[in-house]
């Protein structure tokens, strides 16, 4: 993913698992890896701000 503000490539900084539907034995359990993409160009006002979350089903 690019910076919006100055299209550098954005680094990946922080990664967590997210489950979903995991309260009720009803439905089915989904788990994510959830991912935040921050600018890593120190001269962009966005430096070090998170810019996007991703999430990526495991399966």
């Amino acid at each position: 993913m690019q910076c919006k503000v100055c299209k550098c490539e954005m680094r990946i900084t922080n990664g967590k698992i997210v489950t979903e539907g995991d309260n009720s034995p009803d439905t089915p359990t989904k788990v994510y890896r959830e991912l935040e993409y921050r600018c890593r160009a120190k001269q962009c006002p966005e430096y070090d701000k998170v810019q996007a979350v991703q999430r990526v089903e495991l399966t």
